[in-house]
């Protein structure tokens, strides 16, 4: 019942952020909402979703500081249906040191209405690098709570471009692997591996001062054949629409 209640209380910002008349803001606080529809939830190539699920973001950006506030919503007819079954809370640092970019964060996972799922915790941290035309990335997850030790890194490529003024085309692939432990506890399988490719596209549309509309499909593959035995879905194609605003 207490994450159903800040589920409410994510979907009541959103509302009253989307369609708050835009003002001049001096503090150096900056907030947003995003509602995200999505055919399914992939997590590092993993379905955590047999359908569609809605997906609800709150954040606020002070200075270097972000704080993000989501849940998960399943709308597909299947265990969890029309309730939350997971809430994240994210605390990131983003510091930019001419090209290169460096972001730490701390992560932690609720799952209400899943009682064989403890909530754990993760520490995170991105390294980009920018170019002219792309950005490298990689990013490093390691759990420091209920699975101990739990890492799962990646490594990619970003593309952006800006087709007008009101819209940007985005894309990116990546390479995924997981730890022994990482595995075990998501895949259930003991195994260090190169888990996943992963290619993603959108299209951001954001008019001035208007909500903006972002559609976005997704491809991933498992690569590793041993996991891939573990999973009934090893190469999903997912998409959606996110709807949102920011001030």
């Amino acid at each position: 019942m207490y994450h159903q209640n800040i589920s409410s209380i994510l979907g009541l910002c959103f509302l009253l952020i989307t369609f708050a008349p835009a003002k001049e803001n001096g503090s150096g606080l900056t907030y947003g909402v995003e509602m995200d529809f999505c055919s399914r939830y992939v997590w590092h190539g993993i379905p955590w979703s047999d359908g569609a699920v809605k997906q609800t973001s709150v954040w606020f950006v002070y200075r270097d500081l972000t704080v993000t506030f989501w849940d998960n919503y399943v709308l597909h007819n299947e265990p969890n249906h029309l309730q939350v079954n997971e809430f994240d809370l994210t605390v990131r640092y983003t510091k930019e040191l001419g090209q290169f970019t460096l972001e730490p964060s701390f992560n932690y996972y609720w799952y209400p209405n899943q009682e064989a799922s403890p909530s754990t915790g993760e520490l995170a941290m991105k390294f980009a690098y920018a170019l002219d035309l792309v950005e490298f990335f990689s990013n490093h997850n390691v759990d420091v709570k209920e699975y101990h030790g739990a890492y799962f890194g990646d490594i990619g490529l970003a593309y952006s471009r800006e087709i007008n003024p009101i819209a940007t085309f985005e894309s990116s692939l990546s390479l995924g692997w997981g730890s022994s432990r990482f595995n075990e506890t998501y895949v259930g399988l003991r195994k260090s591996a190169l888990n996943v490719i992963q290619a993603e596209l959108a299209v951001s549309y954001t008019p001035k001062h208007c909500i903006y509309f972002r559609p976005h499909l997704a491809v991933s593959r498992i690569l590793d054949g041993a996991l891939a035995d573990q999973l009934k879905d090893t190469t999903l194609v997912y998409g959606g629409i996110a709807i949102g605003k920011e001030f």
